[in-house]
């Protein structure tokens, strides 16, 4: 009844004094108190957290009977916070006074032995005491698990996974045990030897996230893909909180409209979507970097590469445990800051890959992706805008190339020449000269960034006979910054109705330096067929790309020859040409590439 009645009037102190910290102030002990007694006071000092009360208690309660062991490992477990050697020697003399009265639990002072030696670097000594704990409780898995785990601390993985291995023999319903045996295996690249252990481990500590996360590592590591995104979904759904088990990806560019991350609606939709937006441009590298780092970004995407306003620097100090790049850059940085590229087979083929720094990951149908069928569903309305109300005339057959100047080379233009050349029509080309955009309403216009340079390009305004045949070079609107777009007249045309008016082109001509790349994706969502030629870059291949995921590889030539003879042909045989046509419309309706629900770039 007595010992009853001081356990509730401990409980009951214990209550008062975590409601009022202030009250532990008034407790202490003296060499006068029964040691019971003290034992009672060290227990609300433990709890309030007087350290300084606490370790003067248990110091006089060692005093009073010195072969406690629970006693000294309390004692040496309230020092060791602020002096780990001071705690170390008093675990020694616990220990001497022990074995010297032959009294129980020399065991647990040797382990608080060895844990204490072992965090203060002095190997040998605390493998040797972590033998002697092992050799007094030689059935004891605890003793073999601990001894393991040295061993494996140290990177001596033989060692360590013998002593997993005799733990888990003597008790092989412990999920640590086999989680310990899988975590040798796997961290010495054995992941097949791995994967039963950590199969084990979940099967014995189902609610244990660690056991989870092993083995949907090993998983991932074994390119088991289903069964490793199943295993993490596994750990969520038992820790939702596992910052492990979710992965942390951020995509690194500037604001480069009609970028994905422009201010406009692509940046609401990446706000929107994301839980955090971070702004680094008054930030250096290093201090960018950091923020990084503090974030703990697992996957850092990398949508700039070398184009203008990249920042290499920063991705050279690898804030991101992986960093890959996509679409931004279509080709090898030739640096090791980023491990991988996104790509597909067609844009990087096997025997071109070998001259990419990169690791390429590759997806099964195309690297890039549009979002199209979602912003500008109106495409597929038959009542879009005519060549009459875009200017054109009716009965014409129009090649087009919405691309960049800077893709139009000399040999390029040659070859449209050719093609004019061999289609017995009269023709007219583009020529650049300054006009009036009001008078021409398929004019593009560049703002560049030396001097506010304005480029436009229009056909000129001649007599045509309904036969004759048009080239429209047309280059898509790139504003620097919100300065120069606040000042941009009405004459630019917005991007859905840029794109009617592309519709009314028969054929793109591609680029074959530099492709097409989302300039390529807006002319097929318009039902415009691309004529590519893959060359042996990965920005001269991504038109390919686009036609072998729509299933039309006739849209792509393997030289400049044929590129002029395909040309020729389908501006000839129109019949042809329609039929590829119907096939795109068909195909584009359900396309994943053009309904992607991501953002895309304006390359």
């Amino acid at each position: 009844m007595r010992a009853v009645g001081m356990e509730l009037l401990v409980t009951l102190l214990l209550s008062f004094i975590l409601a009022h910290p202030a009250a532990s102030q008034t407790l202490s002990c003296t060499k006068k108190m029964k040691l019971r007694d003290i034992i009672a006071t060290s227990d609300l000092l433990e709890a309030s957290d007087s350290l300084g009360e606490l370790v003067k208690c248990l110091k006089i309660a060692v005093a009073k009977d010195k072969t406690s062991s629970q006693l000294w490992r309390r004692l040496s477990s309230a020092v060791v916070r602020y002096d780990a050697v001071e705690a170390l020697r008093l675990i020694e003399d616990g220990l001497a006074a022990v074995e010297q009265a032959n009294a129980p639990g020399s065991v647990g002072l040797w382990a608080m032995k060895a844990e204490f030696l072992d965090k203060l670097g002095s190997d040998e000594q605390a493998e040797a005491a972590y033998k002697e704990t092992r050799a007094l409780l030689p059935q004891s898995d605890l003793t073999c698990y601990n001894l393991g785990f040295f061993y494996m601390t140290r990177n001596r993985y033989d060692e360590a996974l013998a002593a997993f291995l005799e733990a888990a023999k003597l008790n092989p319903r412990s999920g640590r045990n086999a989680e310990a045996v899988g975590a040798v295996y796997f961290g010495n690249g054995m992941e097949e030897e791995a994967l039963p252990w950590m199969r084990k481990a979940v099967e014995l500590s189902p609610d244990e996230p660690n056991a989870r996360m092993n083995l949907a590592n090993a998983l991932g590591k074994l390119e088991k893909s289903n069964e490793a995104v199943q295993a993490y979904m596994n750990v969520l759904r038992l820790d939702p909180t596992n910052e492990d088990a979710a992965c942390k990806y951020a995509y690194f560019s500037i604001q480069n409209p009609p970028h994905a991350v422009h201010d406009g609606k692509y940046r609401k939709m990446f706000v929107d979507s994301s839980e955090a937006l971070r702004e680094i441009n008054p930030l250096s590298d290093e201090e960018a970097a950091k923020m990084i780092r503090d974030d703990q970004i697992d996957i850092l995407v990398d949508l700039m590469g070398y184009t203008h306003g990249a920042r290499e620097g920063l991705l050279a100090m690898k804030p991101g445990r992986v960093q890959l790049g996509f679409k931004g850059y279509m080709s090898t940085t030739g640096g090791d800051f980023l491990s991988h590229l996104v790509s597909d087979a067609v844009s990087v083929p096997p025997e071109l890959a070998v001259f990419y720094s990169e690791k390429q990951l590759q997806l099964g149908m195309l690297f890039s992706s549009s979002t199209h069928a979602i912003n500008h569903p109106e495409m597929l309305s038959s009542s879009l805008i005519s060549r009459k109300e875009a200017g054109l005339p009716d009965k014409m057959f129009i090649f087009a190339c919405f691309n960049t100047l800077y893709k139009i080379t000399p040999t390029l233009f040659l070859a449209w020449l050719k093609i004019l050349k061999n289609v017995p029509k009269r023709f007219q080309i583009p020529s650049p000269f300054a006009v009036d955009s009001s008078q021409c309403p398929l004019v593009a216009r560049r703002t560049g960034r030396r001097e506010g340079t304005l480029m436009q390009l229009c056909t000129r305004k001649r007599r045509l006979k309904e036969e004759a045949l048009v080239v429209m070079v047309v280059v898509v609107v790139v504003e620097e910054d919100e300065e120069e777009e606040e000042d941009e007249d009405s004459s630019k045309v917005p991007l859905e109705k840029h794109l009617q008016v592309k519709a009314n082109a028969d054929l793109f001509l591609d680029t074959p330096m530099y492709n097409a790349h989302s300039t390529a994706a807006d002319a097929l969502w318009a039902g415009v067929p691309v004529l590519t030629l893959a060359r042996e870059k990965m920005a001269a291949r991504v038109g390919a790309s686009l036609a072998l995921s729509l299933h039309m590889p006739e849209l792509i030539v393997r030289n400049m020859e044929e590129y002029v003879s395909v040309a020729t042909l389908l501006a000839r045989r129109r019949r042809k040409l329609q039929r590829i046509r119907e096939k795109l419309l068909r195909m584009r309706k359900d396309n994943k590439v053009l309904a992607c629900a991501g953002g895309s770039d304006r390359r």
